[in-house]
């Protein structure tokens, strides 16, 4: 594909087979409405996703994974000011309180998820790296799993922009808000966000670009993936595929790329936890941004 604002990846919608089921899996087993961007590129790596996804869902549905992934949204408050007043700004520019509502519970659903996603990649990333992974000794509490399945009040599958098919303008403000981060493109969350294009211009111009890739911001990112590392070492169950099994099914350059992407998609998702958190709290306040949506 030559559009520019294509990556490859396996879209959520173009999938069949045995990557249909495990991107089924991944949304029940998470307890989340969208399979994660850099799932969808892990996806292209002949059999890569598949395997680990299977070698990793059992201890990323236990009470440890979640209280992990409590602790990493708490952390990513940004504990900056003064902070703008998205629900104001979003009145200033005409939605009523039910729109107000559709899209916070689009960001709720992302703040519940990014965290996961974050554990998940990070747990994939150390296990191509030969570091350890899980296994650990942790009390029958957290080694139990948590219900599968989505929440009560989540959406089951969140409609996701395509950037290749989007209106000129809707393609302008998903390459603004990639290009803030520094990232290669943008994530599902803005994807989510730019079904309304005034909001992900609010939030982008206005909430987002006085903090990303600022030395608090780039502090804070690289705290929740030095946590993250931590926190997939006490897994109660093994995590990813490590590298030398996988020569066998990739070729070197597979292999070689497998490992960048799985690098990248670590401190991708870590800024996207803050920005997300960050979006929240100037609709909600940091209380609402920072704990769990969708307590177990």
């Amino acid at each position: 594909m030559t559009n520019p604002a294509y990556f490859p990846q396996l879209s959520q919608l173009d999938v069949s087979g045995e990557m249909e089921s495990t991107y089924e899996d991944i949304r029940l087993t998470l307890r989340v409405p969208w399979v994660a961007f850099g799932c969808r590129v892990l996806a292209t790596f002949p059999g890569y996703l598949p395997l680990a996804w299977r070698r990793s869902a059992e201890a990323l549905i236990t009470r440890y994974a979640e209280q992990a992934a409590d602790e990493l949204r708490e952390r990513s408050l940004l504990n900056i000011g003064p902070l703008p007043n998205l629900k104001e700004r979003l009145y200033a520019a005409g939605f009523d309180d039910g729109e107000i509502e559709k899209v916070r519970r689009v960001l709720y659903a992302f703040n519940y998820g990014n965290p996961k996603y974050l554990l998940l990649i990070t747990a994939l990333s150390e296990s191509m790296q030969m570091r350890p992974v899980g296994g650990a000794e942790v009390s029958s509490e957290l080694r139990a799993s948590i219900p599968k399945g989505h929440p009560k009040g989540m959406d089951p599958l969140l409609p996701l922009v395509d950037a290749t098919k989007a209106s000129t303008e809707v393609q302008g403000l998903l390459k603004r808000v990639a290009d803030l981060h520094y990232h290669h493109g943008p994530a599902s969350d803005f994807q989510a966000l730019a079904n309304w294009p005034k909001v992900l211009q609010i939030v982008t111009d206005e909430v987002l670009a006085p903090v990303a890739r600022t030395e608090q911001y780039d502090a804070k990112s690289r705290e929740l993936v030095t946590r993250a590392r931590e926190l997939v070492r006490g897994l109660p169950g093994s995590a990813g595929v490590q590298r030398s099994e996988l020569m066998s099914m990739l070729t070197p350059n597979e292999l070689a790329g497998l490992t960048g992407v799985l690098f990248m998609y670590q401190r991708f998702i870590a800024d996207i936890t803050i920005s997300i958190i960050h979006i929240t709290e100037c609709l909600d306040g940091a209380e609402a941004a920072s704990k769990s949506p969708f307590p177990i």
